[in-house]
């Protein structure tokens, strides 16, 4: 009996419960087959034979910066458009990988390279950057004249925003505030920070004035 036969068993026998037992939650039933099905997929393009845990979440990390950038991207055309030209216009950076040298505690820890997968908006003064590494991907507002000390002035100013990655069950699941990132939840939060973005810049613009 094959791999894919024996499966197919096993789950109608959940679903029946088998010869003479008692039928079980459908449910869970559902669940288990549509996790099993996604492994299935995984297992038979190859992708465990080539990427271990770590690479895995990366990936999706990489995937979680370009999906904020394309949700966002959008909304800086249309703003742009109605805008004309005024101090409130954006520049928009498409997701890129960096590596930077970033200096470990002496005498413990040596200097080490590190990627970061970053898109960036930008005004006249200041940017919203979006910054994977790793397991996360972070959200910071930065003055412009400063986005090119990259990670060092990002980790002074500190992230506004943190989407967090985990590995559970060989599928990658993400949270926001100790919250499933639903795709509803997703899509409120990355305008939420857009909107604050949009604020502390015309909020700028009045100090400055």
């Amino acid at each position: 009996m094959s791999g894919r036969e024996l499966a197919r068993k096993i789950l109608r026998n959940l679903t029946y419960g088998g010869e003479g037992q008692p039928p079980v939650r459908r449910d869970y039933v559902e669940q288990l087959t549509n996790k099993s099905k996604a492994f299935l997929r995984s297992y038979e393009s190859g992708i465990f034979s080539i990427f271990g845990e770590g690479d895995i979440v990366r990936d999706a990390t990489r995937r979680m910066v370009e999906r904020s950038f394309n949700l966002l991207q959008p909304y800086v055309v249309h703003l742009n458009d109605a805008l004309d030209a005024s101090q409130l216009c954006m520049a928009t950076t498409a997701p890129d990988e960096i590596l930077e040298s970033v200096e470990g505690e002496w005498p413990f820890k040596p200097t080490r390279e590190v990627s970061f997968y970053r898109a960036r908006f930008s005004t006249h003064n200041l940017s919203l950057i979006i910054r994977g590494s790793e397991d996360r991907v972070e959200f910071f507002l930065i003055p412009a004249e400063l986005v090119m000390r990259l990670s060092q002035v990002e980790d002074e100013y500190g992230a506004l925003m943190v989407y967090q990655a985990r590995l559970e069950s060989g599928m990658v699941e993400w949270e926001v505030e100790g919250k499933p990132l639903t795709d509803d939840r997703f899509e409120r939060y990355c305008l939420l920070m857009f909107d604050y973005f949009v604020k502390e810049t015309q909020s700028l613009l009045v100090r400055a004035s």
